[in-house]
């Protein structure tokens, strides 16, 4: 991974489980899916504010 907010669609990339998974559609507990995408945890955390404003 070149820099922490790289979007990584191929989950054969993901290097440990500090991502955080974003996959489309309903919640169905699985994970490590082909169709989502990852980010690092440490990039995440910006995004995280942001979701907390507009999502209760």
């Amino acid at each position: 991974m070149e820099s922490p907010f790289e979007m990584i669609t191929n989950v054969d990339k993901v290097e440990n489980a500090y991502y955080i998974e974003v996959k489309p559609g309903e919640y169905n507990a699985k994970y490590w899916n082909k169709e989502s995408v990852y980010f690092a945890d440490e990039a995440f955390a910006y995004f995280y504010t942001t979701i907390c404003k507009y999502v209760p």
